[in-house]
């Protein structure tokens, strides 16, 4: 009788004063004859039993796992309702189940995902990495791939190439963006000059800057609807170049579309310099009440300013500017 492929087994008999066991494992058996088993002995054997079948359900299930083929596991995938994100996470886990952790390769996709993740937060990633929760690359080896990446001045045409194909895949209305800046300046193809800048110069180089971005997204399929700055002097000073801002009494918020004359180009102040701007009008409100109000609720065992500190009220230098505590205010 052959017993290869059969799972461990044990099996016992009673006669007389003593227990007969008969053991099948692999491909031999053996019958144990032992004294009467009581208690842990006879528990200890049956869970020797449960260890020797999950050992051997876990090696199986690894041996077909080397089976898989990336054929089968590319027709798997494509016939699921996962999203490319998914299938992009099973196949690398798949392919890391077969290979060692230091012979690991990984696709370009998955790559570049790590890279997004590490830039996301990289405290984050160490813990998917150490937890083996992900089979995630080194940080040395998302640095490396961060370094094959070759920057220069002005704008990236590779970067608004990919936008093209991203914008390709939206309809009309998703085409719809604005264009969001805090300093422009054009720092040319690399080579140096003796010139010195000045200020007007900065100035009409913002203006081409802000134009020349318009076009270019134009190109790639984006529809630009809207500018947001902050509320720089120099920034002003462009809205009031392109006719923006109050003018003879004449408030106007929007400029001609540099390509198309039939639409206009909205420009907004992003919200955190207004908050850090506005100022209560002294007849109505002063910045005496908000101490007073402070220091009342202090006093108080519920309070309702928990988030107000001195910080808030007595401000230094660099207080002043930070629009986190005056949003708190």
């Amino acid at each position: 009788m052959s017993f290869a492929n059969v799972p461990s087994r044990v099996f016992g008999f009673k006669g007389g004063s003593n227990r007969s066991y008969l053991e099948v494992s692999g491909s031999h058996c053996q019958v144990l004859v032992f004294t009467p088993l009581v208690g842990q002995s006879y528990i200890l054997l049956r869970m020797k039993s449960k260890i020797n079948n999950l050992q051997q359900k876990l090696s199986n299930l690894q041996n077909s796992m080397k089976n898989l083929s990336a054929t089968i596991v590319s027709n798997m995938l494509e016939n699921s309702t996962l999203n490319e994100s998914h299938k992009t996470v099973i196949n690398e886990i798949i392919n890391a189940s077969k290979v060692k952790p230091k012979g690991r390769r990984y696709s370009d996709n998955w790559i570049l995902l790590c890279i997004i993740l590490n830039i996301r937060s990289s405290r984050e990633y160490t813990f998917l990495r150490k937890q083996h929760i992900l089979p995630l690359p080194a940080p040395k080896t998302i640095r490396r791939y961060l370094s094959l990446i070759q920057t220069k001045y002005g704008f990236d045409e590779k970067f608004f190439r990919l936008s093209k194909k991203k914008f390709e895949l939206f309809n009309s209305q998703e085409r719809h963006r604005k264009l969001s800046y805090t300093v422009l300046e054009d720092f040319g193809d690399g080579q140096q000059c003796n010139e010195k800048a000045d200020h007007g110069l900065v100035f009409m180089f913002r203006i081409q800057l802000i134009l020349k971005s318009i076009s270019m997204s134009e190109n790639i399929g984006a529809k630009v609807d809207g500018i947001v700055s902050d509320g720089a002097a120099t920034n002003r000073k462009v809205w009031k170049k392109l006719g923006v801002g109050d003018l003879k009494n004449n408030v106007v918020f929007s400029f001609i579309h540099p390509m198309d004359t039939t639409t206009r180009i909205y420009l907004f102040s992003d919200i955190p310099n207004l908050i850090k701007t506005t100022s209560p009008e002294k007849k109505c409100i002063s910045w005496w009440h908000y101490i007073e109000v402070v220091n009342n609720d202090t006093n108080n065992i519920l309070r309702v300013c928990l988030k107000i500190t001195n910080r808030h009220l007595h401000l230094d230098t660099m207080a002043k500017i930070n629009v986190k505590l005056a949003t708190q205010v």
